[in-house]
């Protein structure tokens, strides 16, 4: 019998690697950061891995997940935050673009697990004025149904 273990190292580790050196804005690569490993000298914009939920959904057969996360496109402007909004959506649908390339088509492994479905539940921006800079956060919230194999 498979010891019972939870997703989420697994769903984080193959997020992180699918969007790893895939994303640029500008002509440059975005880094990936954890919510947890964020650089104090980090430089906007960058991919934040947010945060994670896992609720058991077992079955009879299975130990089974119903996880949510949430991936942001964080990005910074001087005295318009329309310019820092526009380029934390471009970000964000080319993060879409790598992680579902389509409806029935996953663009990361989980590895111990199979994903039956992955939706996008929903999409929320944030805007913080910090002295004269706009902090912009587009946040993508992803539902992610697994089994464990």
């Amino acid at each position: 019998m498979t010891a019972f273990k939870t997703p989420r190292l697994a769903i984080r580790t193959g997020l992180y690697t699918a969007l790893s050196g895939v994303i640029s804005y500008n002509a440059a690569l975005l880094p990936v950061y954890d919510s947890a490993a964020i650089p104090e000298n980090a430089v906007k914009p960058y991919i934040l891995l947010g945060s994670q939920t896992d609720t058991p959904n077992n079955s009879k057969d299975n130990f089974g997940f119903d996880s949510t996360v949430q991936i942001e496109a964080v990005t910074s402007s001087f005295g318009n935050n329309q310019a820092g909004e526009k380029a934390a959506n471009t970000i964000m649908q080319s993060i879409h673009a790598v992680i579902m390339p389509d409806r029935t088509t996953l663009g990361f492994s989980v590895s111990g697990f199979n994903v039956y479905t992955m939706e996008l539940d929903s999409v929320r921006v944030i805007q913080i004025l910090s002295g004269t800079e706009w902090i912009i956060r587009e946040i993508s919230m992803f539902r992610i149904k697994t089994f464990q194999n």
